[in-house]
C-alpha cells in the first residue's frame, strides 16, 4: 500500500507541472518540406499528423498550412484501450471518437492510436519542461497557439539553457545518460540532460521498476525504487527495457532516449522522490 501511495504522490506531482505547460506544438509548413520530413524532425509517425489535422492526402499540405504535432500511442501487447485512456488521463469516450473507433473495436500490437487533447488545434496536451541553470525558476512558455507564432524545434527555453553552466551530480557520481544537464524550470524539482537519440539510459542505484510505460508529456517514464524507500524516476526515453516488478543495478538499460517533440532532439529526464516530495538529483544517494 505503501508503494501505491508514493507512486500516487509522485505522478500527481508531475501533472501538476506539467499542467503548467502551453499547448501542443504547431508547425508552419515551409517550402519543400513533406509530412514524411516533418514527422521525423518531432519524432512522431506520420499518420498521427495526418489524423489529428483531418488530412487525408498528404500532398496537398501547401506552404504556410499549420499543423498540430499530436500526441500518439503505438499499441504494445497487452494494452487495451481502457488502459491506454487512464495512462493518458483522457476519457475512453474520446480516444474512440479521435480514432474513429467503435465501443466494441479491437486493438492490436503495433496499432497507432492519436491522443485527444493532441488532436484538436490549438491542442492542450502538456509540453515537456524547459531546462534551467537553476531550481525553483519560473515557468517558461512554450509551444504555439492560435496567437502567437508557430514553434519549431530547438527553439524554447531548453535551447537557450544550453549555453548555461551545466549541473553535475556530487560525490563524482554520474547522470542516467551521458550529456550536460541542467534544473528543469518551473515547479517541477529535477533535471534534463541533453542526451544524443537513442543513448542508453542507465540506472544509477539499485531498485525495484514500480511503474514503467507512457506518461503523457514525458515520453515512455519507470520509476524505480530503492530499498530505503527512493523513488528514481527515468523520462524521455522511446522505449524501456524493464517491466514492473523487475530489479535493476547501477548500469542497468532503462530505455533509450528519444526526441523530445517540443524541442526536436533528445531530454532525458532524471527526477527523484522520497514519500512523495522531490529531492535534488544531483545530491541523491548513488551506487
Amino acid at each position: 500500500m505503501r508503494f501505491h501511495r508514493l507512486l500516487l504522490s509522485a505522478l500527481l506531482f508531475s501533472c501538476a507541472a506539467a499542467a503548467l505547460r502551453s499547448e501542443s506544438p504547431v508547425h508552419v509548413v515551409e517550402t519543400g518540406q513533406t509530412i514524411y520530413g516533418i514527422a521525423r524532425t518531432y519524432g512522431v509517425p506520420y499518420e498521427s499528423i495526418l489524423a489529428a489535422n483531418g488530412i487525408t492526402d498528404p500532398r496537398k499540405i501547401l506552404p504556410g498550412t499549420r499543423l498540430v504535432i499530436p500526441t500518439s500511442h503505438r499499441v504494445a501487447k497487452g494494452e487495451t484501450l481502457y488502459g491506454i485512456a487512464r495512462t493518458y488521463g483522457v476519457s475512453l469516450e474520446d480516444i474512440l471518437r479521435v480514432n474513429k473507433l467503435t465501443p466494441g473495436a479491437v486493438i492490436k500490437p503495433g496499432d497507432l492510436l492519436v491522443i485527444p487533447g493532441a488532436a484538436r488545434a490549438p491542442a492542450a496536451s502538456p509540453s515537456l519542461p524547459a531546462a534551467s541553470s537553476a531550481p525553483g525558476g519560473t515557468s517558461a512558455g512554450a509551444g504555439g497557439t492560435s496567437g502567437t507564432p508557430a514553434a519549431k524545434p530547438g527553439s524554447g527555453a531548453a535551447a537557450e539553457a544550453s549555453a548555461k553552466p551545466a549541473v553535475k551530480p556530487s560525490a563524482g557520481g554520474a547522470w542516467p545518460a551521458s550529456g550536460d544537464a541542467a534544473y528543469l524550470d518551473g515547479k517541477l524539482f529535477g533535471v534534463g540532460i541533453r542526451a544524443e537519440e537513442n543513448a542508453p539510459i542507465r540506472a544509477v542505484r539499485s531498485g525495484t521498476v514500480i511503474s514503467a510505460g507512457p506518461f503523457r508529456g514525458y515520453g515512455r517514464v519507470a520509476f524505480v525504487q530503492a530499498k530505503d524507500g527512493l523513488v528514481y524516476v527515468y523520462g524521455g526515453a522511446q522505449n524501456l527495457s524493464v517491466r514492473i516488478g523487475e530489479s535493476v543495478r547501477p548500469g542497468t538499460e532503462i530505455g533509450r532516449a528519444g526526441i523530445d517533440l517540443k524541442e526536436g532532439r533528445p531530454v532525458v529526464y532524471f527526477l527523484v522522490f522520497k514519500e512523495g516530495n522531490p529531492l535534488d538529483p544531483a545530491k541523491v544517494p548513488r551506487e
